[in-house]
């Protein structure tokens, strides 16, 4: 006898009246391999449902991650723009540095340059002084030698410039001077003239060429 399409029908009707049927029909209907697959879908889709969790778990620790760096590169970029900002304050500190070293080599050039011609100033100002000390001798020198005018004019042999005593005393004490080079000026002369004048010497007025023919005053 043929299994029809209402014979198919009414077994379907019967199994479905007959929960327990159902199981004995998948188990003589479906392999092993079939009636346990499932459950073993089932167990998969558990353990994807865990590993989602752990790969979800392990994204939020990597999320956390990845901001702490983000926070470590954030503060990185201050720390170098930081450091940028010193270095570049430290090149500027070096450029003041170097303009003050220039500065002062060039005070140190212009304090020597002062301090040459301070020297300079220095030696010619000796030079000078030597030479007013030397006129000052010389002028007292010669207000020495005015002063004892009349040891020489007065001293018991006395008379003017024509008195030959005279001139032979002069010529004692001015010999050691024209040896020198010494050369007598009028100056020294004029005052000579009013000293004789005042004790009533003749002393001549002009001063004389000469003593004796070989001694110019």
């Amino acid at each position: 006898m043929a299994f029809t399409v209402e014979d198919f029908e009414d077994m379907l009707r019967i199994l479905e009246r007959n929960p327990e049927w159902q199981e004995r029909m998948r188990r003589a209907i479906l392999s092993r391999e079939l009636l346990e697959l499932p459950e073993r879908l089932l167990a998969l889709v558990q353990q994807l449902i865990e590993s989602d969790a752990r790969n979800s778990e392990q994204i939020a620790e990597l999320t956390r991650t990845v901001q702490r760096h983000d926070a470590l590169i954030a503060e990185l970029i201050q720390t170098v723009q930081r450091h940028d900002a010193l270095i570049a304050e430290l090149i500027q500190t070096v450029q003041r540095h170097d303009e003050q070293i220039a500065e002062l080599v060039q005070v140190v050039r212009e304090l020597a340059e002062a301090q040459r011609r301070t020297e300079a100033r220095l030696e010619r100002l000796e030079n000078r002084l030597e030479g007013e000390i030397g006129r000052q001798s010389g002028e007292r020198y010669e207000r020495e030698v005015v002063a004892s005018a009349p040891v020489f004019f007065y001293g018991g042999q006395g008379g003017g410039l024509g008195n030959l005593m005279v001139q032979d005393q002069l010529r004692q004490w001015l010999q050691p001077l024209f040896e020198q080079g010494v050369e007598i000026s009028n100056r020294t002369y004029a005052v000579a003239h009013s000293f004789s004048a005042g004790v009533g010497s003749s002393l001549p007025a002009n001063r004389p060429t000469q003593l004796r023919k070989s001694y110019p005053i």
